[in-house]
């Protein structure tokens, strides 16, 4: 654990990480992506905010290096598809 590290709560790990939902988190925590903890006298789980950071710098440099490696993979188009092009 860091030196000034605290615990966060599901909601605002989510909104950290950028996911709409929460679920989103409690569905990492149960595919072991990461680590939930129990204070006491809390019924909820919290995640270290240290353990969010270095998630979401790995996500980061992660998609970085992938627009390194394929720089001709073209990106969609968000939305739907035009009518008449």
């Amino acid at each position: 654990m860091a030196e000034m590290d605290r615990f966060v709560k599901v909601t605002e790990a989510a909104r950290i990480l950028g996911f709409a939902s929460f679920q989103s988190i409690y569905q990492m925590i149960a595919r072991d992506e990461l680590n939930a903890y129990r204070i006491p006298n809390h019924n909820r789980q919290r995640i270290l905010l240290s353990d969010l950071i270095e998630l979401r710098n790995s996500a980061n440099s992660k998609n970085n290096l992938d627009l390194h490696n394929n720089p001709l993979k073209s990106k969609k188009g968000k939305g739907r598809p035009r009518k008449y092009s």
